[in-house]
């Protein structure tokens, strides 16, 4: 078993803190994981380091596009004449990208087995078409590039299966660079190292312009953006031993350019970025009169929720809308719901009672 990919991990924001802290106290056991967050965060580098660090078998890897239903069942299990990857893999991780791409029925038989599982990895099952009775110890990694109550009110991951990850394992939200950006310094510098050992080159720094260039941006595409960012580098300056704002390209030099200007939080904790989809909102005074009248998009600050102390369950009372003019508007939305642009939906649609606050990027 190898830790070193796991000590790889950018921690320096509070957030990675606690999502490492909940990966190291799954290295001793075989308990399954999901890993959500938006494209190219990291998940496949996360389900790697989490099998190198506690697995003594093999790593399967397969984007859950590739898999046939009917198919599935027999390669899993086997049959009477060869096993299937369950007994290939033992000892070893099966991780399965992108969940949202299985169909229910494997999504069940999925569910199924963790269910049976034990808290070490162990699975008794037969092969199909017999009936001896195999043992093997395999865990389960899955992957989504979903919001993930999303992806369970659209009926793309079956409650039932998230529902039993949760129980006999551990779900973990990897937040955008954007929004840990704490921690870009440190993942340069991993993929500064790599690129190194790859081009036989010795990049040894990155000079204070040029760090707050990659700190300021926001980075759409995360990780996978900062990696081709750095493969462009040493292809275009070989020989350079540190990097300066005049090797970066001009959307990171322009702060200006950003993927979202809000971050948002919803009550059962969910976290995402975003933007507002409206240029004014509707929002209902607290008055008698109930007026409604309109705020522009460009002139708000924030939005936060109160909520009602006489309520021992949160009861809310109303909302206040911060201008950027100083000014304070207490209210509530007159809408039911909010339209919210996201790295997961291009138009997502927000039950106000669900909201907490909206903040600025």
């Amino acid at each position: 078993m190898d830790k070193r990919l796991l000590k790889k991990f950018a921690c320096n924001s509070a957030c990675m803190q606690d999502i490492c802290q909940g990966l190291a106290s799954c290295i001793k056991t075989g308990s399954p994981i999901l890993f959500w967050g938006e494209a190219g965060i990291g998940m496949g580098f996360s389900a790697r380091a989490i099998h190198e660090a506690s697995r003594k078998g093999k790593l399967l890897r397969k984007p859950c596009f590739e898999l046939d239903e009917a198919a599935f069942p027999e390669q899993l299990f086997g049959n009477s004449e060869h096993g299937g990857w369950l007994e290939e893999y033992h000892q070893g991780t099966i991780f399965f990208k992108h969940i949202t791409d299985a169909s229910p029925a494997i999504q069940h038989t999925l569910r199924n087995i963790i269910e049976n599982q034990s808290v070490d990895g162990r699975i008794e099952f037969s092969r199909k078409g017999t009936t001896e009775v195999k043992s093997v110890n395999v865990r389960f990694i899955f992957s989504m590039v979903k919001a993930y109550d999303l992806a369970m009110q659209e009926g793309r991951l079956a409650r039932e299966l998230a529902e039993v990850i949760r129980r006999r394992g551990k779900i973990f939200h990897l937040p955008p660079l954007r929004e840990r950006k704490e921690d870009i310094l440190g993942i340069a510098h991993n993929l500064i190292a790599e690129m190194n050992a790859k081009y036989a080159q010795r990049v040894t720094a990155i000079d204070q312009q040029a760090q707050n260039a990659l700190i300021n941006y926001n980075w759409p595409e995360n990780v996978d953006e900062m990696k081709r960012l750095f493969e462009g580098i040493f292809s275009r300056y070989p020989g350079i031993k540190n990097i300066t704002p005049e090797h970066l390209p001009k959307d990171i030099l322009d702060v200006r350019e950003t993927a979202f200007a809000y971050s948002f939080t919803l009550k059962n904790k969910e976290h995402f970025s975003g933007n507002l989809l409206a240029d004014t909102l509707a929002v209902q005074s607290t008055a008698k009169d109930r007026s409604v009248f309109q705020i522009k998009i460009e002139d708000l600050i924030e939005i936060s929720r109160v909520d009602d102390p006489e309520f021992v369950t949160s009861k809310l009372r109303h909302f206040v809308f911060k201008l950027k003019n100083g000014d304070q508007i207490i209210g509530n939305f007159a809408e039911k719901t909010i339209a919210v642009k996201t790295a997961y939906a291009p138009s997502r649609q927000i039950n106000v009672l669900d909201l907490c606050e909206i903040k600025p990027l």
